[in-house]
C-alpha cells in the first residue's frame, strides 16, 4: 500500500465517522443534507481509491485547487460563523436570520468545491460527479413552485361583519388578542403605507440552543385595505411574503379567515430546511388559530361593554 493509497484509506475511514458524530449532535434534516452534499461521493471515490488505486495523484492539482478555492472558501466559512453569532441575543429580525442562510449556503458551496477539487486529485470521475449532483439539487430548487407556502385557519365569529372590521382595523385593540403585536407607525385605523412590528418565536429546528434568539423581530407594511371586508400585509423588501385577515359574513356572524402566504428563500431550499417546513407551518397554524379564539373570545364576552364602547 502507498502512501497515497494510506492517505485515501485514512479518508475514507474517517469521513463516516465525522458524519455520524455530526448527526448524532445535530439530527436535523439539513445537517443530512450536508452530509450527503460534502461527504457522500467523496467517500465512495477515497474508498475506491483505497481499494484499487489508480496512478499516483498529481500533488500540483491539490496546490492549485486550495490556491484557487481556500482562500475564498475560509472568508465565506468565517461571515457564516459571523452571522450566527450575531443570531445569539434575545430578539434578532427577519433579514439577519435570511442573512445567515445565505452566508452558510455560500459556505457549503465553497466547501464542496474544495472537497471535489480534493477528490479530483484522486478520481476526477467522482469529483465530476459530485460538482454535477450539487448543482442539481441546489438547481432544483430554483423553481418558486417547490419552495412556495401556504396556511390558513378560520374561526365563526357570532357578530356582524362591520362589528369586527371596526374592532380589528383599529391598531390599538390588537394587543388584546394578538400576541404578536409590537407597534404600528402610525398608530390607529389600519390604512395603506402603515408599518406593522410583530416578534414570533423562534422555532428551534433540533436541539434548543439556549445562546440561540428567543424570538424574531418582523417587519410589514400594509399593502391593501378593503373596508369591512380585510386587509393585506407584506413584508417589507419582501413582498412574496404576505398576510391577509379577510372577513365573510356567514348565517350567525362572520367567518374570520387568516391566510399567510410565501417563499422559502433559495439558499434556505439548498440548505435543505424545505423538509423542516411541515413541521413549522404546523406550529404557526396552531398559533394563528389561537390568536382567531382570542378574538372570538373578546368579541363575544357576555359582558362585552368595553368592546362595546370601542365599538362606538
Amino acid at each position: 500500500m502507498n502512501l497515497w493509497q494510506l492517505f485515501a484509506a485514512v479518508l475514507a475511514i474517517s469521513l463516516p465517522v465525522v458524519a455520524v458524530i455530526r448527526l448524532v449532535r445535530s439530527p436535523q434534516w439539513q445537517v443530512v443534507v450536508l452530509v450527503a452534499q460534502v461527504i457522500a461521493i467523496p467517500e465512495v471515490a477515497f474508498l475506491a481509491y483505497a481499494l484499487d488505486p489508480g496512478g499516483v495523484p498529481e500533488l500540483d492539482l491539490v496546490v492549485v485547487g486550495a490556491a484557487v478555492f481556500y482562500a475564498g472558501a475560509l472568508a465565506l466559512v468565517i461571515w457564516s460563523r459571523y452571522e450566527r453569532r450575531r443570531l445569539m441575543q434575545p430578539v434578532i429580525t427577519y433579514e439577519m436570520m435570511n442573512r445567515q442562510h445565505l452566508a452558510a449556503f455560500l459556505a457549503r458551496s465553497a466547501v464542496v468545491l474544495l472537497m471535489s477539487a480534493l477528490v479530483f486529485a484522486f478520481e476526477p470521475w467522482f469529483a465530476a460527479a459530485n460538482i454535477a449532483a450539487n448543482a442539481a439539487w441546489t438547481l432544483a430548487w430554483l423553481p418558486a413552485r417547490w419552495r412556495t407556502v401556504h396556511v390558513e385557519v378560520s374561526e365563526m365569529i357570532a357578530r356582524p361583519v362591520n362589528d369586527i372590521y371596526e374592532f380589528v382595523s383599529d391598531t390599538a385593540n390588537w394587543p388584546r388578542y394578538r400576541e404578536d403585536f409590537v407597534a404600528a407607525d402610525p398608530p390607529g385605523r389600519v390604512a395603506s403605507g402603515m408599518r406593522v412590528v410583530t416578534r414570533l418565536a423562534v422555532r428551534p429546528l433540533g436541539r434548543p440552543n439556549p445562546k440561540l434568539a428567543k424570538l424574531v423581530e418582523v417587519r410589514s407594511v400594509v399593502v391593501s385595505v378593503v373596508p369591512d371586508k380585510g386587509y393585506t400585509t407584506a413584508l417589507d423588501r419582501h413582498p412574496e411574503e404576505t398576510g391577509t385577515s379577510e372577513l365573510t359574513p356567514v348565517e350567525g356572524g362572520t367567518r374570520v379567515i387568516s391566510k399567510v402566504d410565501g417563499l422559502i428563500t433559495w439558499p434556505q431550499a439548498a440548505l435543505g430546511f424545505a423538509f423542516h417546513a411541515s413541521g413549522l407551518l404546523a406550529v404557526r397554524s396552531r398559533e394563528m388559530q389561537a390568536t382567531l379564539s382570542r378574538l372570538k373570545q373578546v368579541l363575544e364576552a357576555p359582558h362585552g361593554a368595553s368592546v362595546r364602547r370601542t365599538l362606538g
